[in-house]
């Protein structure tokens, strides 16, 4: 068995959780492993990965700040506390236009209100004189 291979369960765990950071953030093999050993060492202890910064945390204390950007714009970062682990998937806002959008049939628009109430509008007109 290589010395690098994980012994446990949790360490296998533990390995797949750094090949997700892996996937997301441009870090160095010695930043890999003190990562994994801080982990190791402190399996209650929070990893956080934000876009440019990953933060070590252990009793609610800053232990280390190591910059590493995100090279995924799949993810806004993770979180890693104790044994949960999320992935933060980056969110887009829908686009709507400005001026109109249509759906099942209904039509809007920001310049006063769709046809049919204009033409509502102009039938209570006409029966009102």
């Amino acid at each position: 068995m290589k010395a690098n291979e994980p012994k446990s369960y949790q360490g296998i765990i533990n390995k797949k959780r750094m090949y997700e950071i892996v996937k997301a953030y441009d870090i160095s093999q010695n930043v890999y492993d003190l990562i994994l050993n801080f982990k190791t060492e402190n399996p209650n202890g929070k990893v956080e990965c934000g876009k440019r910064y990953i933060t070590l945390i252990k009793d609610n204390e800053i232990v280390q700040y190591i910059d590493a950007p995100i090279k995924s714009i799949s993810y806004d970062g993770i979180i890693w506390d104790g044994d949960k682990f999320k992935l933060i998937e980056h969110y887009v806002a829908p686009s709507y236009s400005s001026s109109s959008w249509s759906s099942g049939g209904s039509s809007w628009s920001s310049s006063g209100g769709g046809s049919s109430n204009n033409n509502n509008n102009n039938n209570n007109n006409n029966n009102n004189r």
